[in-house]
């Protein structure tokens, strides 16, 4: 995977220098076909023919037409002004201004400019085109469009022989056959192997409800700008660094660096995690944390399991703990069982059981009327948790036991010295994030 960013990357670097340095032969002159007028002028410096009307032009493969061009004999340029097209074969480039040279084979387009291929779709403010390495580089305000996503940024390289774009600067995809969007600050895209990278404040959306927060007409533009906040039951995870594979019914995510989920009242952070988007399955890597509602799971790793948008089950597995605070304005009244591995089930949003395996042990604070009363501490094989209405009902303590309980007038003063040696506990946990796309929504324009 690394490979293939290295070499799009020189590909793009060395079909930028290429165009620049390619050999001037006859064959490169820009030719004239028609035109309703035109009007000469020559100096001792210079050669310039002016056209006027149904003005179309033509260069090896290439057809320029425009309502007026002014060509530069002696550097083998020309301005091609007023409803500018040029094609190349399937490739339509649109603009009303564009500068060409014909030695280089570049154009350059300074006020709006749209590209056109066989399965891609392109338009920026600003942008240059070689009909030589067939590389676009466009920028301000692009939207680029295949037969699979749409892609918003400030920059885009894009090659037309590969399809492959490299985008910078506040970049969006947005799946044609998928609710998954993903954001960052450079995103390669490479469609023949349905593969993208993305890096730089990266994050992943994967889209359940999507709240228009207004729709504001610019009479200016004579168009809509509409705004967008996905949150509410949308899970996002940021990380540094993203590749995804996505291919229609089978889609594989893999995150690296500060990774961080939010889902409602489900949070996380590790240090690498994969997403299987179709077997709805998320596995955390490198120490995670998973916080819900007042419960914190630690483990070396841990597996969750969502089915109809809500979670299922939680897997952890290797020095696991699960911790629980019993109040929120009491910061050692926290329920503890650590374990080799721990599964906690869900139903319908509320914990449902929960069974810690191998080496198992439990810390369990008692209340009555009057209020706590002591702390339980035992260690045993397995033991099992029945919840009911998301509220411990049932503990079993499963194979070889040792119990100890210590009453309210031993550990008050010193609760935290009775807790698991296992015990952890984090106030540090992702907040929900609220990222805003603000770009006019664009569509193919021809």
């Amino acid at each position: 995977m690394q490979s293939i960013k290295i070499n799009f990357l020189k590909f793009i670097i060395l079909g930028v220098f290429f165009v620049g340095f390619t050999s001037i032969s006859k064959s490169d002159d820009i030719i004239l076909r028609n035109a309703d007028s035109l009007r000469g002028l020559s100096t001792d410096e210079t050669s310039i023919r002016e056209f006027f009307g149904n003005v179309w032009l033509i260069q090896n493969d290439l057809d320029l037409k425009c309502d007026y061009a002014k060509q530069y004999l002696n550097s083998n340029t020309v301005d091609l002004i007023g409803n500018v097209v040029i094609t190349q074969r399937t490739m339509i480039l649109k603009s009303p201004k564009i500068f060409y040279n014909g030695n280089s084979g570049v154009a350059i387009a300074d006020n709006g400019v749209a590209l056109r291929d066989a399965n891609s779709y392109l338009e920026a403010q600003k942008g240059t085109y070689s009909t030589k390495a067939y590389m676009a580089d466009f920028f301000g305000d692009v939207f680029i469009e295949d037969d699979s996503v749409k892609i918003y940024s400030d920059n885009v390289v894009h090659n037309r022989t590969t399809r492959e774009s490299f985008a910078t600067g506040d970049v969006w995809i947005f799946g044609k056959y998928t609710n998954v969007v993903m954001k960052g600050d450079t995103i390669i895209n490479i469609p023949k192997d349905s593969y993208s990278i993305s890096m730089g404040n990266t994050v992943l959306f994967k889209i359940d409800t999507v709240r228009r927060l207004d729709s504001i007409f610019v009479e200016e533009e004579e168009q809509f700008l509409s705004t967008y906040l996905m949150s509410l039951d949308t899970l996002s995870i940021s990380c540094d660094t993203m590749q995804a594979y996505r291919f229609i019914g089978n889609e594989e995510y893999f995150f690296d660096g500060n990774v961080q989920i939010v889902k409602e009242n489900i949070k996380a952070i590790a240090k690498s995690a994969v997403f299987y988007k179709n077997q709805n399955i998320i596995i955390l890597r490198d120490k995670p944390i998973v916080w819900y509602d007042s419960t914190q799971l630690f483990s070396d790793s841990i597996v969750l399991e969502l089915t109809d948008n809500k979670l299922k089950k939680l897997s952890a597995f290797g020095n696991s703990i699960a911790v629980t605070k019993l109040d929120s304005l009491d910061n050692e009244r926290i329920n503890q069982i650590s374990a080799n591995d721990i599964f906690i089930e869900f139903d319908d949003g509320k914990i449902n059981s929960l069974r810690g395996n191998v080496n198992a042990s439990s810390l369990y604070f008692f209340m009555d009327e009057e209020g706590y009363n002591g702390v339980d501490r035992k260690s045993t094989d397995s033991i099992q948790v029945e919840f009911i209405d998301g509220e411990p009902e049932n503990i079993f303590w499963i194979g070889s036991s040792v119990a100890e309980f210590y009453p309210e007038n031993v550990i008050f003063g010193k609760i935290s010295s009775y807790f698991l040696p296992a015990f952890k506990w984090s106030d540090i946990r992702p907040e929900i994030k609220k990222i805003l796309f603000d770009r006019k929504e664009k569509a193919r324009q021809f």
